[in-house]
């Protein structure tokens, strides 16, 4: 049966991120602010290598030491010819370095085994690490290349599913290989790359290398409760195409269809091998005819069913791939099965955010104070075919949380219930170089006047005990004035009621011309559950104003005996993915 045309003009914008390589990855992930609040936060970057000033602590770990079958520092082509990279990954020249098995005359079924230094994991996050690396198995008498890990004075072996045998190319290019690290109950792992030679060879084995090791630990729950893991490995997991869009989802592995848009292989597994080769599957929006510009296709997850508590806290985590000239929208949201039409969470993003073969992770979070929820992810196309947007290995996960974290505030997908305070002008809703995404298609909220705004936020009742709150939020000023910007709140939901001043700032003050992170605190009392931010933009008639931005505020409420934090970080969950599981 044929469909209404929606036609998505409400799909609101989000953002264009800016391709980043694997180093600007390290700078950007090291800068995380980890914070021992909610889970599945962070993914911290614990180790990396790209063996450009030397074995970055990488040492032989050789069964064998009498061979000459060992990991050695390489930059160019190998010495051997017709096997190897002929260029670094990092860089992709002939100046930069990665680490080759290789140097062996004739010694088929020879292994190399080579050691990452001790890695130490914060206790906090030692519920899932991953590895990530880039791989070349090139030539004709290629052996195979496994991962393991060891427990430091442990002499248990850690095995994980990766592993490969034979020539995976036919090129001298890279591959990306990715892995869950399975260890021990220690906080300190070594991981090991073991290179066999092919017993099948008459001559040399030929030389396998390895480029850009990262290893990323993620914070786990306590008392965690998954509600559900979809990776369309064997079917849609639940998920059930919309009645009421324009068009479904299609299922896929390898690459889509149509010419430069979308992934080269699924997220759950990776590519097999060589560019192109199928792994898995993932779901996509096909943007090629019949489809039409601001067309809709929607997923929906089953009934979702949290556990009864006011305290739990549910994780919607999932990897996108947003690749092509012609990407309009992808969106991802929870609705209430007792009112369908309400949105508790959702997280949006517009535009070209990746590379063919890399995967991003999205994330937000709910409080569902026990109601049952579906999860809808939806996909608007454009005008032209480069606009296949996919998804893969959606998890919803829910946490036992002493504090009530409000899902952040990132404007990319709308205003998300700032408006306008009594009869003072609304800030504008503006594309820009924000900070959620840093891209120049970005989101946020714009003040060039004196300008009042503010959202009303509503904690689980009863609130016996009162509540102590912390709020966050990022300033851009574009150059010194004179002026304020101040921040308010108002408890319960009287309007004519007053406010209460929590921050403020002079814009005669010196600043960076950057954002710029902020923080205040205020109480809820007993018997109150709604309370009122409000911000205010101040212009000194005498002076030229200039424009403030406002991105990213967050919630977090906690029981007066619990110690208050600013609200849980998701930053670097757009960066390029080094995880490439979750």
């Amino acid at each position: 049966m044929a469909r209404a045309r929606s036609h998505a003009g409400s799909w609101v914008m989000a953002v264009q991120l800016r391709p980043t390589f694997i180093l600007t990855l390290l700078v950007f992930s090291l800068l995380l602010v980890l914070q021992p609040t909610a889970a599945y936060l962070s993914c911290p970057l614990v180790s990396f290598s790209n063996f450009e000033t030397g074995k970055d602590g990488w040492s032989d770990y050789s069964n064998q030491p009498l061979t000459t079958y060992n990991w050695t520092r390489g930059s160019g082509g190998t010495p051997t010819s017709s096997t190897g990279p002929s260029y670094d990954y990092t860089y992709k020249n002939s100046s930069g370095h990665y680490l080759y098995a290789g140097e062996n005359d004739g010694y088929a079924g020879a292994t190399a085994i080579i050691a990452s230094p001790p890695i130490t994991i914060p206790d906090s996050f030692k519920e899932d690490c991953y590895i990530s690396f880039e791989y070349n198995m090139h030539g004709t008498s290629i052996g195979s290349l496994s991962v393991f890990t060891r427990d430091v004075g442990d002499s248990t072996v850690h095995n994980t599913s990766w592993e490969r045998q034979g020539s995976q190319c036919t090129g001298t290019g890279w591959e990306f290989g990715h892995a869950k690290l399975h260890h021990g109950t220690g906080s300190r792992f070594r991981v090991f790359f073991k290179a066999k030679a092919t017993t099948n060879t008459t001559g040399r084995p030929g030389d396998i290398a390895i480029d850009d090791v990262a290893i990323n630990c993620c914070s786990g729950c306590t008392g965690s409760n998954r509600l559900s893991l979809a990776t369309f490995t064997s079917g849609l997991d639940g998920y059930t195409q919309s009645t009421t869009d324009d068009f479904d989802w299609s299922r896929s592995s390898g690459t889509t269809t149509s010419l430069y848009t979308g992934p080269e292989h699924d997220h759950t597994v990776g590519s097999m091998g060589c560019s192109n080769t199928k792994g898995s599957f993932y779901m996509f929006i096909e943007a090629s005819s019949p489809q039409l510009k601001d067309d809709a296709a929607s997923l929906l997850s089953p009934t979702l069913t949290p556990p009864a508590s006011s305290s739990t806290v549910c994780f919607v985590s999932f990897w996108y791939n947003m690749y092509g000239s012609a990407i309009n929208v992808l969106s991802v949201s929870t609705h209430p099965i007792s009112a369908s039409s309400s949105v508790s969470g959702q997280w949006c993003r517009h535009k070209q955010q990746t590379t063919n073969e890399v995967w991003k992770r999205g994330l937000f979070w709910i409080q569902p104070n026990g109601t049952s929820f579906r999860v809808n992810v939806t996909g608007v196309t454009d005008s032209q075919f480069q606009g296949d947007i996919a998804i893969d290995d959606i998890d919803v996960t829910c946490c036992a949380e002493s504090c009530h974290h409000f899902n952040r505030i990132t404007f990319e997908c709308d205003r998300e219930g700032f408006v306008a305070q009594s009869s003072a002008p609304s800030w504008e809703y503006v594309v820009t170089a924000d900070h959620t995404t840093g891209s120049a298609t970005g989101r946020a909220l714009k003040s060039t006047a004196t300008k009042t705004i503010g959202v009303q936020k509503v904690l689980p009742a009863p609130n016996r005990n009162g509540r102590k709150c912390a709020v966050s939020f990022y300033l851009w000023i574009t150059a010194v004035s004179d002026g304020a910007v101040t921040a308010s709140v108002r408890v319960g939901n009287d309007t004519s009621s007053r406010s209460a001043m929590i921050w403020s700032m002079n814009q005669s003050t010196s600043v960076a011309a950057d954002w710029f992170k902020e923080t205040a605190h205020f109480k809820v009392p007993a018997g109150n559950t709604a309370f009122t931010f409000t911000m205010t933009s101040v212009r000194d008639v005498n002076h030229t104003w200039t424009s403030v931005f406002l991105d990213d505020v967050d919630f977090t409420c906690c029981e007066p005996d619990v110690s208050t934090t600013t609200a849980p970080t998701t930053t670097g969950f757009d960066a390029p993915d080094t995880t490439k599981t979750s």
